[in-house]
């Protein structure tokens, strides 16, 4: 973004530097502008989800205490490279109804992100028997941090929502990858 704003004014100040024609300075330099513009707009679509971040960064204490407050939890495993788990935060997770009931009171969303080898989200996550990412867990404040009431690697709207529904009632079978792949998920 930056460099196409920076080649957006060489751009318009090289064709003032070398024409005296208004013809090829008001195209080119409508041509620089476009640049700038682009690259502007790139950089403000890339950072914008920044000041809008509303995930909380993982550590087990915080986990263990947000359940013993009454809260449901929904634990986000994922890492900066895992670009399946940035497709699923984008699609599912950022997106209505989904992100409305993630800020909403009673629900403490929680990130742990992996992106480091010795980050604490890799022992919580071998502890639910997982090992890879993508992976999403819905703690309900009844079942403990040990016992999440449902988990899944790929994961629907739909899924997401109902697990919240069922953690806000303490009451729920867990759910597997075996049963999102059933429900037509890759």
């Amino acid at each position: 973004a930056v460099a196409m704003a920076i080649a957006g004014v060489w751009l318009a100040t090289q064709t003032v530097r070398i024409t005296k024609k208004a013809g090829p300075r008001v195209s080119f330099t409508a041509l620089a502008l476009v640049f700038v513009l682009v690259g502007g707009w790139a950089a403000f679509d890339r950072t914008s989800h920044l000041k809008h971040n509303f995930w909380i960064e993982y550590s087990s204490d915080l986990l263990a205490e947000s359940l013993a407050d009454g809260n449901v939890v929904v634990l986000d495993f994922t890492a900066e490279w895992c670009l399946n788990c940035k497709a699923l935060e984008a699609a599912v997770l950022s997106k209505e109804p989904v992100r409305g009931q993630l800020i909403g009171p009673g629900v403490v969303p929680l990130v742990a992100d992996l992106t480091n080898l010795s980050a604490p989200g890799w022992d919580t996550l071998r502890g639910l028997d997982q090992i890879g990412i993508p992976f999403l867990a819905v703690f309900s404040p009844q079942g403990g941090p040990d016992r999440p009431v449902w988990v899944g690697n790929s994961y629907t709207s739909d899924q997401v929502m109902d697990a919240i529904g069922k953690a806000r009632e303490g009451v729920g079978a867990r759910a597997s990858v075996t049963e999102a792949t059933r429900a037509g998920l890759p």
